[in-house]
């Protein structure tokens, strides 16, 4: 490689994160795309209980935004309801992480700004997947992802992908890869990158 190259991995819901610095920045020479959340949007709508939730928590935005333009201190809310989102939960609490990953969430607090929820809705990577080719895409999806959501993953990957690309899908939810799947992900991703290296 006489360039420099860039190669870029990224997961939760981060992963949209490569999808758009992939197309926009045409040094990146490879890209792998781990459980992305693709539209800010859709998440949160399908996050809601029902019309009647989502279109409460817009109206919520709209007061916020008056409350921080009148010099309010931002809103707080949690970030996880453990009793509807048990496995984020257990990903998160230090009670229930693994002992060599407890010093990650001694400290973690449960809790994000209504202000950066809204900023999550209006953030849409998957108007930039299109632009991402010949980049080589692999995608990493769980067949049963609660967070970011597998139908909307791989519709994406199918509909609006160019090639070249690669879809890998593993058993569990979304936290599973970092765990009994870790070991599926890491390998896939280490090989797409030695694969696509060898031609650049």
């Amino acid at each position: 490689m006489n360039q420099p190259t860039i190669l870029i991995i990224s997961e939760l819901p981060i992963g949209g994160h490569v999808l758009v610095v992939s197309a926009t920045d045409k040094r990146v020479k490879c890209v792998v795309s781990q459980m992305p959340s693709i539209s800010g949007k859709r998440n949160l709508q399908r996050r809601s209980k029902n019309e009647d939730e989502f279109q409460k928590l817009l109206k919520a935005f709209e007061r916020e935004r008056e409350r921080r333009a009148a010099g309010n201190t931002p809103r707080v809310i949690p970030i996880i309801r453990p009793e509807e989102q048990k496995d984020w939960w257990n990903f998160f609490d230090v009670d229930h992480a693994l002992d060599k990953d407890k010093w990650r969430y001694q400290n973690w607090r449960n809790e994000q700004t209504l202000h950066s929820v809204e900023m999550y809705g209006e953030y849409e990577p998957d108007d930039y997947i299109e632009k991402i080719s010949p980049c080589p895409l692999l995608m990493l999806v769980a067949s049963n992802d609660t967070v970011t959501f597998t139908e909307d993953e791989i519709e994406l990957f199918n509909k609006k992908a160019g090639e070249p690309k690669k879809l890998v899908t593993f058993d569990g939810g979304h936290f599973s890869a970092y765990k009994e799947q870790f070991q599926v992900v890491a390998q896939a991703a280490n090989e797409w990158f030695i694969k696509h290296l060898q031609s650049i």
